[in-house]
């Protein structure tokens, strides 16, 4: 049996999992998604503070944006920190095989020069 902060943790987990791989191969969308966010965001303080009239209420409505735009903009950072260790990892996978496959050409021309050392013998 499954407690329900394992349940919980489960899902936070597969979302956190499809999240990292949806923003590694759909850069350009997350980033449209992120700057349409940050400009509803604007659009809403802008329309609001229209309609403040009291300035008490209109600086902890500044105040309110301020939180909601560093935390988007956190959110924003944590998952294409995310996506950087995904290329990270990605990248030294390649480099390892690039060195495996060299020292397996370097092998091969090693027996190929030894076969026409060989042949032409």
């Amino acid at each position: 049996m499954v407690s329900w902060h394992g349940y919980l943790f489960t899902k936070a987990d597969t979302f956190w999992k499809n999240l990292r791989q949806f923003s590694f191969h759909n850069r350009t969308v997350l980033e449209l998604f992120f700057i349409l966010i940050y400009s509803l965001e604007q659009i809403i303080l802008v329309l609001l503070s229209f309609k403040v009239e009291d300035k008490n209420k209109l600086t902890l409505l500044v105040s309110l944006f301020s939180i909601i735009v560093i935390t988007t903009f956190s959110f924003h950072k944590l998952v294409m920190e995310s996506r950087i260790k995904l290329l990270e990892k990605e990248i030294t996978s390649v480099l390892d095989r690039k060195k495996i496959l060299v020292s397996k050409m370097k092998l091969m021309d090693q027996k190929y020069r030894e076969l026409m050392r060989n042949y032409q013998e």
